[in-house]
Protein backbone atom coordinates (compact mmCIF):
# COMPACT_ATOMS: atom_id res chain seq x y z
CA UNK A 1 0.00 0.00 0.00
CA UNK A 2 1.06 3.50 -0.61
CA UNK A 3 1.59 6.19 2.10
CA UNK A 4 -1.40 8.00 0.95
CA UNK A 5 -3.57 4.48 1.18
CA UNK A 6 -3.78 3.84 -2.56
CA UNK A 7 -3.20 0.73 -3.64
CA UNK A 8 0.18 -0.22 -5.19
CA UNK A 9 -0.33 -0.57 -9.06
CA UNK A 10 1.13 -3.31 -11.01
CA UNK A 11 3.98 -2.64 -13.70
CA UNK A 12 5.84 -4.50 -16.39
CA UNK A 13 9.51 -4.27 -15.45
CA UNK A 14 11.97 -5.21 -18.84
CA UNK A 15 15.20 -7.21 -17.56
CA UNK A 16 17.49 -7.42 -20.17
CA UNK A 17 17.91 -11.31 -21.32
CA UNK A 18 14.60 -12.46 -20.40
CA UNK A 19 10.77 -12.37 -20.59
CA UNK A 20 8.61 -9.21 -18.87
CA UNK A 21 7.42 -10.04 -15.50
CA UNK A 22 3.96 -8.21 -13.61
CA UNK A 23 5.63 -7.24 -10.48
CA UNK A 24 3.47 -5.46 -7.41
CA UNK A 25 5.43 -2.12 -6.36
CA UNK A 26 5.88 -4.03 -2.58
CA UNK A 27 8.36 -6.44 -4.44
CA UNK A 28 10.63 -3.22 -5.08
CA UNK A 29 10.47 -2.31 -1.71
CA UNK A 30 13.41 0.33 -1.09
CA UNK A 31 12.74 1.99 -4.69
CA UNK A 32 10.57 4.42 -6.18
CA UNK A 33 9.61 3.65 -9.65
CA UNK A 34 8.82 6.41 -11.89
CA UNK A 35 7.69 6.08 -16.00
CA UNK A 36 9.47 8.57 -18.31
CA UNK A 37 9.53 8.60 -21.79
CA UNK A 38 12.15 6.09 -22.67
CA UNK A 39 11.36 3.48 -19.72
CA UNK A 40 11.13 3.20 -16.44
CA UNK A 41 13.18 4.95 -14.32
CA UNK A 42 14.11 3.76 -10.82
CA UNK A 43 15.51 5.41 -7.19
CA UNK A 44 16.11 5.30 -4.10
CA UNK A 45 13.44 6.71 -2.11
CA UNK A 46 12.10 7.10 1.69
CA UNK A 47 10.27 3.25 0.93
CA UNK A 48 13.55 2.09 1.88
CA UNK A 49 12.15 1.33 5.97
CA UNK A 50 10.06 -1.13 4.30
CA UNK A 51 12.79 -3.68 3.78
CA UNK A 52 13.64 -3.16 7.75
CA UNK A 53 10.19 -4.47 9.00
CA UNK A 54 10.09 -7.58 10.91
CA UNK A 55 8.92 -10.20 9.02
CA UNK A 56 7.91 -14.05 10.64
CA UNK A 57 9.40 -17.06 10.65
CA UNK A 58 7.02 -18.71 7.59
CA UNK A 59 9.38 -21.70 7.93
CA UNK A 60 7.25 -23.88 10.40
CA UNK A 61 4.54 -25.66 8.94
CA UNK A 62 3.42 -28.44 11.28
CA UNK A 63 3.76 -30.05 15.25
CA UNK A 64 7.08 -31.24 17.24
CA UNK A 65 7.07 -34.87 18.04
CA UNK A 66 6.56 -33.69 21.38
CA UNK A 67 3.42 -31.73 20.94
CA UNK A 68 2.28 -34.72 18.92
CA UNK A 69 3.15 -37.28 21.89
CA UNK A 70 1.05 -34.71 24.78
CA UNK A 71 -1.59 -34.84 22.54
CA UNK A 72 -1.99 -38.62 22.29
CA UNK A 73 -1.46 -39.36 26.17
CA UNK A 74 -4.36 -36.86 26.56
CA UNK A 75 -6.64 -38.67 24.43
CA UNK A 76 -5.41 -41.99 26.21
CA UNK A 77 -5.80 -40.82 29.96
CA UNK A 78 -9.39 -39.62 28.51
CA UNK A 79 -10.25 -42.65 26.11
CA UNK A 80 -8.97 -44.87 29.62
CA UNK A 81 -11.78 -42.71 31.78
CA UNK A 82 -14.46 -43.18 30.09
CA UNK A 83 -14.13 -46.52 28.78
CA UNK A 84 -15.86 -48.61 31.58
CA UNK A 85 -18.86 -46.24 32.35
CA UNK A 86 -19.87 -46.48 27.96
CA UNK A 87 -19.09 -50.65 28.17
CA UNK A 88 -21.52 -50.42 30.99
CA UNK A 89 -24.12 -48.24 29.43
CA UNK A 90 -24.42 -50.37 26.04
CA UNK A 91 -24.77 -53.31 27.98
CA UNK A 92 -27.38 -51.89 30.16
CA UNK A 93 -28.93 -50.71 26.96
CA UNK A 94 -28.70 -54.36 25.01
CA UNK A 95 -30.31 -55.61 28.03
CA UNK A 96 -33.22 -52.57 28.10
CA UNK A 97 -33.76 -53.47 24.14
CA UNK A 98 -34.08 -57.23 24.77
CA UNK A 99 -36.40 -56.80 27.22
CA UNK A 100 -38.99 -54.14 25.42
CA UNK A 101 -37.96 -57.03 22.46
CA UNK A 102 -39.63 -59.63 25.26
CA UNK A 103 -42.67 -57.61 25.90
CA UNK A 104 -43.46 -56.38 22.61
CA UNK A 105 -42.99 -60.59 21.39
CA UNK A 106 -45.43 -61.41 24.49
CA UNK A 107 -47.65 -58.90 23.16
CA UNK A 108 -47.56 -60.33 19.76
CA UNK A 109 -48.25 -63.47 20.97
CA UNK A 110 -51.61 -62.59 22.61
CA UNK A 111 -53.02 -60.58 19.57
CA UNK A 112 -51.83 -63.38 17.07
CA UNK A 113 -53.76 -66.15 19.84
CA UNK A 114 -56.66 -63.34 19.60
CA UNK A 115 -56.87 -63.21 15.93
CA UNK A 116 -56.47 -66.66 14.76
CA UNK A 117 -58.54 -68.01 17.87
CA UNK A 118 -56.33 -70.43 18.64
CA UNK A 119 -54.03 -71.41 22.00
CA UNK A 120 -50.42 -70.54 21.51
CA UNK A 121 -47.46 -71.79 23.43
CA UNK A 122 -44.41 -69.53 24.79
CA UNK A 123 -41.35 -71.51 26.22
CA UNK A 124 -38.44 -70.18 27.26
CA UNK A 125 -35.18 -71.35 27.74
CA UNK A 126 -32.12 -69.31 29.89
CA UNK A 127 -30.74 -69.03 26.13
CA UNK A 128 -33.83 -67.98 24.32
CA UNK A 129 -37.85 -68.16 23.73
CA UNK A 130 -40.03 -69.31 21.38
CA UNK A 131 -43.22 -69.02 20.32
CA UNK A 132 -45.11 -72.09 18.95
CA UNK A 133 -48.50 -73.61 17.71
CA UNK A 134 -48.82 -76.33 20.13
CA UNK A 135 -51.52 -78.23 18.30
CA UNK A 136 -49.09 -78.40 15.11
CA UNK A 137 -45.79 -77.86 16.84
CA UNK A 138 -45.11 -75.02 14.32
CA UNK A 139 -42.79 -72.47 15.78
CA UNK A 140 -43.95 -68.56 15.04
CA UNK A 141 -41.40 -66.89 16.58
CA UNK A 142 -38.37 -67.51 18.02
CA UNK A 143 -35.00 -65.81 19.48
CA UNK A 144 -31.89 -66.89 20.96
CA UNK A 145 -29.50 -64.45 22.96
CA UNK A 146 -26.58 -63.64 22.81
CA UNK A 147 -23.23 -65.40 25.69
CA UNK A 148 -23.89 -62.40 28.05
CA UNK A 149 -27.12 -62.56 28.76
CA UNK A 150 -30.23 -64.22 29.29
CA UNK A 151 -33.29 -65.61 30.91
CA UNK A 152 -33.43 -67.54 34.49
CA UNK A 153 -35.46 -70.41 34.34
CA UNK A 154 -36.93 -72.63 31.48
CA UNK A 155 -41.02 -71.47 31.67
CA UNK A 156 -44.16 -71.82 29.68
CA UNK A 157 -46.99 -69.41 28.82
CA UNK A 158 -50.27 -70.11 27.23
CA UNK A 159 -52.36 -67.64 25.70
CA UNK A 160 -55.76 -68.07 24.91
CA UNK A 161 -58.14 -67.27 22.21
CA UNK A 162 -60.53 -65.01 24.94
CA UNK A 163 -56.98 -62.75 25.29
CA UNK A 164 -56.03 -64.33 28.79
CA UNK A 165 -52.69 -65.91 29.37
CA UNK A 166 -50.87 -67.59 32.30
CA UNK A 167 -49.60 -65.37 34.36
CA UNK A 168 -45.63 -65.73 34.41
CA UNK A 169 -42.43 -63.82 35.38
CA UNK A 170 -39.57 -63.70 33.41
CA UNK A 171 -36.06 -62.53 34.57
CA UNK A 172 -33.84 -61.29 31.74
CA UNK A 173 -30.49 -60.31 33.26
CA UNK A 174 -26.90 -59.97 32.24
CA UNK A 175 -23.67 -59.71 34.35
CA UNK A 176 -24.51 -56.20 35.26
CA UNK A 177 -28.38 -55.87 35.59
CA UNK A 178 -31.85 -57.52 35.11
CA UNK A 179 -35.28 -57.07 33.46
CA UNK A 180 -37.88 -57.99 34.78
CA UNK A 181 -40.93 -58.99 32.38
CA UNK A 182 -44.14 -59.80 34.01
CA UNK A 183 -47.36 -61.35 32.15
CA UNK A 184 -50.36 -60.71 33.85
CA UNK A 185 -53.31 -63.19 34.07
CA UNK A 186 -54.94 -60.86 31.69
CA UNK A 187 -52.78 -60.56 28.87
CA UNK A 188 -51.02 -57.28 29.54
CA UNK A 189 -47.08 -57.00 30.07
CA UNK A 190 -45.44 -55.36 31.78
CA UNK A 191 -41.65 -54.07 31.59
CA UNK A 192 -39.49 -52.97 35.16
Amino acid sequence: MCPDGSPLPEITLKVSGSRPEKKGLDTLAGFHVAAEPGGLAMSKTRFARWNKMPRFNCRRQGFTLIELMVVIAIVGVIAGISAPPIFKYVASNRLQASGDRLAADLQYARALSISTSTILRFTSTPAGYQLTDPVSGDVIREKQFSDEMGLGVNQTADFYPWGMADATVFNLSNHNDNVVVNLMLTGIVEVQ
